[in-house]
């Protein structure tokens, strides 16, 4: 007696994208990398850093990573970030080789023998974000606020700052 063996012909399934990562982001990056290296990024962001595909990128690390907003203004540069939670005691700002870092640490609370903890999201650790300084910052006359939960680093510019773009005057033959 012989045995009737079905056998089911295998189908194609697409991969499917990596859970919340857009199809074209492997290009991008790739583009991002090459245009990176000929645009010099200031704060240590380039022009491409903002990108609409990524809402959720690096939001492990985002919990110890203290959210800033950087401007520009006429005579200045601002960095705000914001560090709930954290004494001033705790946080350091430093100048070295044209870098700005923002470190500190989020100590825990010390808890109590009464009540047991069912829910616990808030974070507590280490944190540090650097930031590369524009060549016509003044990083010797930089000067930090603590107010409220949130660090305001200002960096004024040099009254006599070097102009950024340079015009080269072509030589003929």
């Amino acid at each position: 007696m012989a045995d009737n063996v079905t056998r089911q012909a295998p189908t194609r399934q697409p991969v499917p994208a990596e859970a919340g990562r857009h199809p074209l982001t492997s290009l991008r990056d790739e583009v991002d990398r090459l245009f990176g290296s000929f645009f010099p990024a200031a704060f240590g962001r380039s022009m491409f850093d903002l990108d609409p595909w990524r809402p959720g990128t690096f939001r492990v690390m985002a919990d110890m990573t203290p959210q800033v907003d950087v401007k520009e203004l006429a005579d200045h540069y601002e960095i705000a970030a914001e560090l709930p939670g954290v004494e001033a005691k705790d946080v350091k700002v430093t100048v070295d080789k044209g870098m700005l870092g923002i470190t500190g640490e989020k100590h825990t609370e010390t808890q109590s023998e009464e009540g047991e903890v069912h829910l616990s999201e808030r974070s507590f650790g280490s944190f540090a974000r650097s930031f590369r300084l524009p060549e016509d910052a003044d990083s010797q006359a930089i000067g930090a606020e603590f107010v409220n939960g949130v660090l305001t680093v200002r960096v004024p510019k040099h009254e006599n700052a070097p102009k950024t773009v340079k015009e080269i005057e072509i030589k003929t033959h």
